[in-house]
């Protein structure tokens, strides 16, 4: 129990922490406390402990909470990234667009002398 106590504080204070990187937009170390957090997860499967051990100790620590707005800052971010991408390519397309009228019109530079 005490082990299984341990990584749930280890897991909760990995999530914390990413929700930190997420808010500071510290895309660095997103990948390192990830992996580190999925070590946690690794390292909690291997532990022997019932479920009712379990459950108690995610309420206690409150990690359902923390695990879900995790999930949501993650999402948003996401979604936020995904409309500049779109704004990006849109502006893109529509640079390409325009300077193919203007210049693919006319052939000045085609013609042979």
């Amino acid at each position: 129990m005490e082990s299984l106590k341990k990584h749930l504080k280890e897991f909760k204070e990995i999530t914390l922490k990413l929700i930190e990187a997420l808010n500071k937009e510290d895309y660095d170390s997103l990948d390192r406390l990830i992996s580190d957090r999925q070590s946690v997860i690794e390292n909690i499967d291997k532990i022997q402990y019932t479920k009712k051990d379990f459950k108690k100790l995610i309420e206690e620590f409150d990690i359902l909470k923390c695990n879900k707005k995790f999930s949501y800052l993650m999402q948003s971010k996401k979604d936020e990234y995904k409309k500049e991408m779109q704004k990006y390519a849109l502006k893109k397309n529509a640079s390409r667009v325009y300077n193919k009228d203007v210049y693919g019109g006319s052939n000045i530079f085609s013609k042979k002398i």
